[in-house]
């Protein structure tokens, strides 16, 4: 598994530097489009017959602002395969003039596949191979776009200014749950072999850990509920929601642009919010879903397709 991508409270709280639990904080939201044009290698599946050929849902940056003692931390998450380090600086530096710094900027990518490469400045990440049926179509030294780099940067930023520009008095709350029934552990052989078995691929079962089937995934769920007073009257607003389930339900077959699970979960749960919480039309809700230890757990290995991802995202969206 890939190291844990978790925001705990007591983090978002250090970075706010909370001198009591009493004590007021400022909450905002906030969202931009990332959707970019069409035509670029789908990131993940490193194969030159993965193309972007058109969009089935749009991308976004979504943003949570927290304001405390003068201190201020974004909560960003962004449907992209990963987040290069240069381009949170960069997009950090924009908005200085507001208070932002890498040191106050946390962004999580869901890991969609059904997102672009190209605008990683790791050649590796921007790597693709060929195949059977795209022979010779093939991009092994990695090039970065320069536009389509500008362009994330510059709405990671426009993300960050929208959230601080609607921050107010609020109040936050954090809960957990467990899904213990959606995802796998795709290297489950390699995992076993922690515990001493030596199996060959497809001869494991989550029954053979000593710790139990759970051991093979991670079932937490931890969201931090985000509400805003409007009016005379608090309002939910927001979550910051994570869970460790990789974004492989759309194949590269589907060759859109695709939030994949992580989206129709987002969307769930903010429609959730809106109607449930009676949020006014002009303010926003943002349900940031921020990936966590997903590396070898996904729900995607026997499910496939946009639909499956709906099936998956309202999963998430209940425990959520």
């Amino acid at each position: 598994m890939r190291p844990r991508l978790l925001v705990p409270l007591a983090v978002v709280l250090a970075l706010l530097a909370v001198p009591s639990a009493a004590s007021a904080i400022d909450v905002g939201v906030g969202r931009a489009d990332i959707t970019p044009p069409t035509g670029y290698y789908m990131m993940g599946w490193v194969r030159s017959d993965g193309v972007i050929q058109g969009q089935h849902t749009r991308l976004w940056a979504r943003v949570i602002v927290l304001r405390q003692g003068g201190k201020k931390v974004a909560l960003i998450t962004e449907d992209l395969n990963g987040i290069p380090g240069g381009m949170l600086a960069q997009a950090a530096e924009m908005d200085k003039d507001l208070g932002y710094s890498q040191e106050n900027v946390l962004d999580s990518a869901s890991h969609t596949h059904a997102a672009p490469t190209s605008y990683y400045n790791f050649p590796t990440y921007n790597s693709v191979f060929m195949t059977v049926r795209t022979p010779s179509d093939f991009d092994l030294g990695g090039t970065l776009d320069p536009q389509l780099y500008a362009f994330m940067v510059k709405r990671l930023a426009l993300a960050i200014r929208r959230a601080d520009a609607n921050l107010g008095p609020g109040a936050v709350g954090w809960g957990a749950t467990q899904i213990d029934d959606l995802t796998a552990n795709r290297s489950l052989e390699a995992h076993l072999a922690d515990h001493g078995f030596d199996l060959g691929y497809g001869q494991g079962s989550p029954a053979q850990d000593p710790d139990g089937p759970l051991h093979t995934i991670d079932p937490e769920v931890h969201v931090l509920r985000v509400d805003k007073v409007i009016g005379k009257r608090r309002v939910p607003v927001g979550m910051w929601s994570t869970f460790a389930d990789h974004g492989t339900v759309n194949k590269f077959q589907f060759d859109v642009y695709n939030e994949d699970h992580h989206g129709a979960a987002t969307h769930k749960v903010e429609d959730a919010i809106r109607r449930s919480g009676k949020v006014p039309a002009g303010q926003d809700v943002v349900n940031a879903y921020g990936n966590t230890d997903e590396g070898d757990i996904s729900a995607g290995l026997t499910r496939s397709g946009p639909a499956a991802a709906d099936l998956v995202g309202t999963a998430e969206a209940t425990a959520f």
